[in-house]
């Protein structure tokens, strides 16, 4: 039911890559055939992640499952 496709910055350590998911960046959120460009923040790894859309509203989400991409920020995105 939900897609959220969250940019994030990647870290390079000897053998590989760390994704920083703690902070903020750009999110596209697809729900119920609906697309919303925003943005996500956590602040802490205890804390839950929170999407938000371009007028900082709550992003909902529907009931089911929901896959959660993580894409670099330094790449775009198309939809169709």
């Amino acid at each position: 039911k939900n897609i959220i496709v969250q940019k994030v910055k990647y870290t390079n350590y000897p053998g590989g890559q760390l994704a920083d998911v703690i902070g903020s960046g750009e999110a596209t959120v697809i729900s119920n055939g609906k697309k919303t460009v925003g943005t996500w923040s956590k602040k802490s790894a205890t804390e839950p992640t929170v999407f938000k859309d371009a007028n900082g509203n709550e992003i909902p989400l529907q009931p089911g499952n929901t896959w959660l991409p993580i894409q670099p920020d330094n790449l775009s995105l198309t939809c169709e």
